[in-house]
């Protein structure tokens, strides 16, 4: 006869087996199963190449996929992967597996670049791979959540990347939505809502002429741009394509305390001889020759390519200070160097010290105006020490 001791040892040794027997279900269930599942979802929701190095079951119940890339179907160099990912955690909906159907309910994302990247060498945007799916009947966009990662613009020109904006990113969610041919992606930090805190939006379409719409609003110094920290106030910008042009419709800016910068023009004929016409305005625009917060950085070098002559004026005169720029660029893509310019720069409180004349002369006010050939000035107030100067 078994005395209680005994039927204690022997329900003790029951739980030990059906444990095991759980776990055991549990561990092949998700290494055998759900493992696939995440890794088919992933790419049926991306319609794009996705790479991974390895993948493994938690014991939290999530598929963790490392070092994760996923881009356009051919990968070309320099990189152009819309998505690189140092782990990549899946999650799925409770409520999915009694239906017999697991579903992915949320994506965690860390130590990521997410990287927007236009090829002026083949007139691609690398996003435009995305193939996401038609929100059909019962279907649900996961929930995305981010940690220590950047979200940047990219451009290559002659098979060289720059970076011409970047905004790191401490920790942040994502949701997707789609209506037929429009999808929408709203980033925002943590505790951030309409009014306050770094938050995106990013719409586009897929019918036969893409738009690709992006706003946000980054006051927290999150964001570089032309290698200076920026708090951007609110940006805006709406790209229209088609198979033969680009249309910049309107890029709006406003940076720091005070500058407004805005952009629009067109890229034409891309099939034969691309040409572009923009107009850039930069008012209220600090300048200063190192990157600083809320500056343009000239050492950049930024001008150097489609206005060469007002590179040479920011390298032998070192500008310092408030100005305004106003120009019209129009040329051809394949010979940037020969690009035409009409406008001015409008000194407002400028000091600047030729490279060999080194006496600093200060307050510059007035405009210069500006060609792709010369720099004129027309009665330039200024000072050095003491003494008044008018320069013409």
């Amino acid at each position: 006869m078994i005395n209680n001791r005994d039927k204690k040892t022997v329900r003790w040794i029951i739980t030990v087996i059906v444990a095991v027997v759980l776990w055991f279900f549990y561990n092949w269930g998700g290494n055998l199963l759900l493992q696939p599942i995440a890794v088919r979802q992933i790419r049926e929701l991306t319609g794009a190449r996705v790479d991974i190095d390895r993948i493994s079951f938690m014991l939290s119940g999530k598929i963790r996929l490392e070092n994760v890339q996923i881009g356009p179907l051919i990968k070309t160099e320099p990189d152009n992967s819309i998505l690189t990912a140092k782990d990549f955690d899946v999650s799925f909906s409770l409520l999915s597996f009694l239906k017999f159907n697991p579903q992915i309910k949320q994506i965690r994302l860390v130590d990521f670049v997410l990287n927007a990247q236009f090829n002026n060498d083949t007139k691609q945007w690398n996003i435009l791979a995305l193939k996401l799916p038609a929100g059909g009947t019962g279907f649900k966009m996961p929930d995305f959540r981010f940690k220590r990662g950047e979200i940047k613009f990219t451009q290559i020109s002659d098979g060289k990347e720059t970076k011409t904006i970047a905004c790191r990113v401490r920790s942040a969610s994502a949701k997707l939505e789609q209506d037929k041919d429009l999808s929408i992606m709203t980033i925002a930090e943590d505790g951030a809502n309409e009014t306050s805190g770094d938050r995106i939006f990013v719409r586009w379409t897929k019918d036969a002429n893409p738009q690709i719409e992006v706003e946000g609003y980054l006051p927290q110094l999150d964001l570089e741009l032309f290698g200076s920290r920026c708090n951007f106030n609110s940006f805006y910008s709406k790209v229209v394509t088609d198979n033969n042009s680009i249309v910049f419709k309107k890029t709006t800016i406003a940076v720091g305390p005070a500058t407004v910068i805005d952009v629009n023009g067109t890229i034409a004929d891309l099939k034969t001889d691309p040409s572009f016409v923009f107009g850039v305005r930069m008012k209220d625009l600090t300048v200063r020759y190192e990157p600083q917060d809320n500056c343009f950085a000239h050492g950049s070098r930024i001008f150097d390519k489609f206005i060469p002559l007002l590179q040479v004026f920011f390298d032998n005169f070192n500008p310092q200070g408030l100005l305004d720029l106003d120009v019209v660029l129009t040329g051809k893509v394949n010979q940037i160097a020969k690009t035409q310019c009409r406008g001015y720069l409008g000194c407002k409180d400028v000091s600047i010290k030729y490279f060999e004349f080194p006496y600093l002369v200060e307050h510059l006010a007035g405009k210069i105006d500006v060609t792709e050939t010369s720099m004129t000035m027309k009665d330039i107030s200024a000072a050095h020490g003491k003494v008044d100067i008018v320069m013409n």
